[in-house]
């Protein structure tokens, strides 16, 4: 009984975070997908761990749009937004990083476990997925493509990161 008490106050907390997080992206305008009622049954399977550290990764969107909001003139660039998640994450990336990032382009940052850390809003004009989708999921379960392909991303990526790749 008291598992079940658990994954009820859980899934409420899930739910309040979700229209908290929801409700401020549409008062900033910025584009996003809903999840669907698949994935919501999904997500109410999750563990209370597992649903724990979704609503905090939740939170984290909702803390740097709260911070967005305060602290920058609208429109509020990805780039803007993206900074703000590399604080918060507290990577420190290459000095040159931002100086490659255009207008429109889609900014992803992955955890070590390949699960989407932070993703730009813009991505959602490009994909269907929902964000608790991508903070979910691994993106290797979501996306398939060549592994050579995704050998060559993981390459880059770390070459990027430690500065071998400029």
């Amino acid at each position: 009984m008291k598992e079940s008490l658990t994954s009820s106050s859980s899934i409420h907390k899930y739910r309040l975070a979700a229209q908290t997080m929801y409700g401020l992206f549409s008062r900033l305008s910025l584009p996003y997908n809903r999840a669907p009622d698949s994935v919501i049954d999904s997500i109410e399977k999750l563990s209370s761990e597992e649903l724990e550290n979704l609503i905090s990764k939740m939170q984290f969107y909702t803390e740097i749009c709260e911070i967005a909001e305060k602290q920058i003139e609208r429109p509020i660039s990805e780039a803007n937004f993206a900074w703000l998640a590399l604080q918060k994450l507290k990577f420190v990336p290459p000095k040159t990083l931002f100086s490659f990032i255009e207008p429109n382009d889609s900014i992803e940052i992955f955890d070590s476990n390949g699960v989407q850390a932070y993703r730009s809003f813009n991505f959602s004009l490009h994909t269907t997925y929902s964000l608790e989708e991508l903070l979910i999921y691994p993106w290797f379960k979501l996306f398939c493509r060549d592994e050579a392909i995704t050998t060559k991303l993981i390459e880059t990526m770390t070459g990027l990161l430690n500065g071998s790749i400029q």
